[in-house]
């Protein structure tokens, strides 16, 4: 009987109760029994009952054993100091077979009463014990059956919210212990391809993760056998089990449940979680941790393949950043011998006039530049390095120079060529050096993969607040299997008309990226093979000028004066074939410089009006050689040209930023070279 129970009995009957211990000790006593021996309640509490009566020891002894003999209540008599005549007493064992709960219950009427009476209430106090106990066990159920709930709940939102595998299975350990009652518990982790445990997790009464335990072969101890063996080690008895090891640290810390599971997901093994508890662990609980086991599993599998994808995509994107790095450099590497090749072609046609055999050099020198260029600019455009330089432009400005562009190339393959433009001007916010490098790749792409003597039609047509440029061709068409991979950089279809024309399959991919770059679309049609080609691109229109005439710009000149020109280059024949070049353009003073300190040493003595300056110099870069120009005020009216290899829109702003007058990228043409050259020296004048 609990304290509890007994303060209830005392209130409910009008007699003297006390409640002793095997030994004879008082441990309750009701307030009508401190009143019959004449004490409070608190004193009476540990003393014998010999010290209250007059009673000799050995007849309470006699009267106790035979309680314990008898299975029904008692009658005795006991004799208090303060009373004149003895009183009945009735006695009975509480928690028979007990030893560590066994008692004694005594009722001492006030008044004679029948024995049956306390019969009855005796019956009434079992009843009332074994309601209590039922209510009891409810409580402990369904505290238990809570905790539970709230264990599977959070280690659900753990698994859900956590962004780290370290994070996440200290967070289930921990629940672990708050929720299910666990002296301590674990979690360790099998990564793919490894027979050895890593602890990742540990919470309750040992918190590190270094120690003996901290890395565990497969199969070694009971959570390295519950790894190979991938079934769960479950009992309550763990001082005794042969299966824990250490039976001594299991007796001092008072352990008696352990609970271990292999962590599996289809079937393979990613970790074990174990828990030890210094109480039972009952089948509610067991069947819990079994149910978040698999959960467990899952997300540890989750979050090893989401690092491997992140991982993925990281080597992914230095392998890409590293491809578009040597796509740039290639190209800019290309740059530098094309462009004493192309200066010589123009010196070579300048000195000897035109022939057949420098006429085809000289397209396929042009032809090599524009893949250079292709090349570099699909890599600018990976990188996120194009800038547009958008204006208001007439598109039949840009179908004209495109066309123009292309007919020697349409000529040579003996293609009809038809344009077919809207009778008013079309007006767009465009890049026109952009654009017209859209429409030629069209175009020439439709030369290429058309047989000779084939057709080619440019059109053009307005719809709503667009413009739709297409070019269809009767050429060798495309299967409808590749379509969807036509836009794709380095995709070639097996057309091998074209092979003898070369390209590197960039020229679409670059369309698309430079039509997106201007708010607009891109797609492709054929019927297949044999059937032809169409490309349409769609832009959005602009509104015309306020005096959007017909008047088209004039043709510049270029009017060269006489002057003195410095060409820095570490390539000895580039600098030799353009001197040579400027020579038969009418500059008639021209000296020479291979790295930067002998470039300032030159243009401190000669005093040039123009310098022509690579920048990838020995010695002092070009960057570095015009920036000591520019702070020397004896430079203040030299024009610097930078002729290089490097195009891109950063190195533009940077020369810009430094002190270049104007920018040039290898190889340039003739036309290129007059035009910088005489607008420096007028702009000078």
């Amino acid at each position: 009987m609990t304290p509890e129970a007994f303060s209830v009995f005392a209130n409910l009957v009008p007699d003297a109760l006390l409640l002793l211990d095997v030994h004879g000790r008082i441990i309750e006593a009701s307030p009508r029994a401190a009143q019959m021996f004449g004490e409070d309640g608190e004193s009476l509490a540990g003393r014998p009952l010999g010290d209250l009566t007059k009673d000799s020891p050995e007849a309470l002894q006699e009267h106790f054993r035979l309680c314990r003999r008898s299975r029904d209540e008692v009658l005795g008599a006991v004799h208090p100091h303060c009373a004149q005549a003895p009183r009945r007493m009735f006695a009975r064992l509480l928690n028979r077979g007990d030893k560590h709960a066994e008692k004694y219950l005594l009722r001492i009427p006030v008044e004679d009463r029948a024995v049956g009476q306390f019969v009855l209430l005796n019956q009434k106090v079992d009843e009332l014990g074994r309601e209590i106990t039922r209510r009891r066990i409810a409580e402990v159920e369904l505290l238990e059956q809570r905790d539970l709930a709230e264990f599977g709940r959070d280690v659900g939102l753990t698994l859900a919210e956590e962004n780290t595998t370290s994070a996440m299975l200290q967070r289930c350990v921990e629940l672990m212990v708050s929720h299910l009652g666990g002296a301590f518990a674990r979690i360790w982790t099998l990564p793919n391809g490894s027979n050895e445990l890593i602890l990742r997790a540990s919470a309750g009464i040992y918190t590190h993760r270094d120690g003996g335990h901290s890395r565990i072969r497969v199969g070694q101890y009971k959570i390295g056998r519950i790894a190979s063996e991938q079934q769960p080690l479950l009992t309550n008895h763990v001082v005794g089990d042969e299966q824990i090891h250490d039976q001594e640290w299991a007796r001092r810390e008072g352990m008696v449940g352990f609970a271990g599971f292999p962590l599996l997901v289809d079937g393979r093994v990613v970790g074990v979680m174990a828990m030890f508890s210094r109480r039972a662990l009952s089948e509610s609980v067991l069947k819990a941790m079994d149910s978040v086991a698999n959960s467990i599993a899952l997300g540890i599998e989750r979050k090893r393949i989401a690092a491997e994808l992140k991982r993925n995509a990281e080597t992914l994107r230095r392998a890409d950043q590293r491809k578009n790095e040597f796509l740039a450099m290639l190209a800019h590497e290309l740059r530098n011998p094309l462009a004493p090749i192309r200066s010589g072609l123009e010196l070579l046609r300048l000195q000897t006039g035109e022939c057949e055999t420098l006429s085809i050099m000289n397209q396929q020198v042009q032809h090599l530049a524009r893949l250079v260029d292709d090349l570099l600019d699909v890599s600018r455009i990976m990188r996120g390095r194009i800038e547009l330089r958008s204006e208001l432009i007439c598109l039949d400005e840009v179908i004209e120079h495109a066309v123009t562009t292309v007919r020697p190339a349409m000529e040579q393959h003996r293609h009809t060529l038809t344009v077919k433009v809207s009778p008013q001007r079309v007006w767009l916010h465009a890049d026109r050096v952009r654009l017209e490098q859209v429409l030629t790749n069209l175009l020439t792409n439709a030369a290429k993969y058309t047989p000779n003597g084939g057709h080619v039609e440019l059109s053009c047509r307005t719809e709503d607040s667009s413009v739709l440029v297409s070019v269809r061709d009767d050429g060798v068409g495309i299967d409808a299997d590749f379509l969807p991979e036509v836009f794709e950089l380095f995709a070639q279809n097996e057309r091998e008309l074209a092979r003898s024309e070369g390209g590197l399959g960039i020229g679409l991919t670059l369309v698309r990226q430079l039509v997106h770059l201007h708010d607009g679309d891109v797609s492709i049609r054929s019927d297949g093979p044999g059937q032809g080609t169409e490309v349409t691109v769609q832009l959005p229109l602009a509104d015309p000028p306020r005096s959007a005439g017909d008047e088209r710009p004039r043709p510049q000149t270029h009017d060269i004066p006489n002057c003195r020109v410095l060409v820095v280059d570490d390539s000895i024949g580039s600098a030799k074939i353009l001197r040579m070049l400027l020579g038969e353009i009418g500059v008639g003073n021209i000296e020479l410089a291979h790295d930067g300190p002998s470039a300032i040493t030159a243009a401190e003595a000669f005093e040039p009006d123009v310098i022509f300056l690579d920048l990838g110099l020995p010695g002092l870069d070009g960057f570095q050689v015009a920036e000591r120009l520019r702070a020397d005020r004896q430079f203040d009216a030299t024009k610097l040209i930078a002729l290089t290899g490097y195009g891109t829109e950063e190195d533009r702003r940077k020369s810009s930023e430094i002190g270049f007058d104007d920018h040039l990228v290898k190889p340039v043409s003739l036309e290129q070279l007059q035009q910088a050259l005489s607008t420096s020296l007028n702009s000078a004048s």
